[in-house]
């Protein structure tokens, strides 16, 4: 085989390749469409029951009036688990958290906001 034809069949390789993945975006962009968003994520939706969690105490900021909880997942809002800063109600809350221990919390809708309302 000449150079010029080893390009000409690499090219059409990729090409190939290129009309085999723009020919799956439209079944990729409806799985998304089709997807249900968490009851915290739907557009207008209001979360007007408390939700529970458990996790670990990553950090505590009284000044900020945060606490930094690596978190289990939580089914009732589709959340999975991740680590993440929350505000809290109140700032008393935070004299018991301690880095390390494992903690049940509640959460609340503040606005936009989940904000800790409780945590033993």
């Amino acid at each position: 085989m000449t150079p010029s034809l080893d390009i000409a069949n690499a090219m059409l390789a990729v090409l190939s390749g290129a009309a085999l993945f723009a020919s799956t975006l439209p079944a990729f962009a409806t799985d998304i469409k089709g997807m249900a968003p968490s009851v915290s994520e739907a557009p207008g939706s209001k979360r007007d029951q408390p939700v529970r969690g458990t996790g670990v105490v990553k950090a505590v900021d009284k000044t900020q009036g945060t606490v930094t909880l690596a978190h289990d997942p939580i089914k009732s809002i589709n959340w999975p688990s991740m680590t993440m800063a929350f505000k809290v109600k109140d700032k008393t809350l935070l004299d018991s958290a301690k880095p390390g221990a494992r903690v049940d919390f509640t959460l609340e809708k503040a606005g936009n906001d989940d904000i800790v309302t409780g945590m033993k």
